[in-house]
């Protein structure tokens, strides 16, 4: 298997996954919040593989309804 690596700015791509979050968590009344730290800028990943690790299926399915799920991307040194 391949990974096809991609550079993505870090505000689109979990804008792109908060988005397919809320379609989750609109069915259970689940609120989506995002945090994202604007100084991060461009990722180099294989989207498809990167989006399914962030996509939150298993924050909305364990989440009560009407309570919150947050995406969060912080940088600590080299890492995000």
């Amino acid at each position: 298997m391949y990974a096809l690596l991609q550079a993505t700015n870090d505000v689109t791509i979990i804008k792109e996954i908060a988005s397919l979050t809320k379609q989750l968590a609109n069915k259970k009344n689940i609120h989506v919040n995002k945090s994202v730290d604007q100084s991060i800028g461009y990722l180099v990943v294989d989207l498809t593989k990167f989006k399914e690790t962030l996509l939150m299926e298993n924050a909305t399915q364990f989440t009560p309804e009407g309570g919150p799920v947050t995406i969060t991307t912080t940088q600590l040194g080299d890492m995000i």
